[in-house]
C-alpha cells in the first residue's frame, strides 16, 4: 500500500483484508491509536484514517466505470521531506543498541 506509483481502489483484495482486520480489533484501535472503524467506513476510508497517524495519505487520481458503478482510484505519494534520513538514522541507532 505504500509503494509510490501503485494504484489502489476500495476493490482491491489487500485493502478489503485491511478492512477486516480493522473491523475484527476496532476496540484496540479506538483505544491506542484513537480510530474509530466501523461497517459502513470504505477501506479507503479506514487506510487514509490510519496513515493520519503518521502523517502520511493516499492522493486521489482518477475514477473508474461508469457512472452507475464508479469507483475512486489512489496512490500512495510519498512525503517530500527528510523523514527518510531521519528513519534510517533510528535504524543504525537501535542496530548499534542491539549489538
Amino acid at each position: 500500500m505504500l509503494t509510490p506509483k501503485v494504484k489502489l481502489r476500495g476493490g482491491d483484495e489487500e485493502l478489503q483484508e485491511l478492512k477486516a482486520l480493522a473491523l475484527k480489533h476496532r476496540r484496540t484501535l479506538k483505544n491506542h491509536l484513537n480510530v474509530s472503524v466501523s461497517e459502513k467506513l470504505t477501506p479507503i476510508v479506514i487506510a487514509q484514517k490510519l496513515l493520519a497517524k503518521i502523517g502520511l495519505r493516499l492522493a486521489y487520481v482518477a475514477r473508474l466505470g461508469s457512472r452507475e458503478n464508479r469507483e475512486c482510484v489512489y496512490e500512495f505519494v510519498p512525503p517530500a521531506n527528510e523523514r527518510d534520513c531521519i528513519f534510517s538514522q533510528w535504524l543504525k541507532r537501535d542496530e548499534l543498541f542491539q549489538r
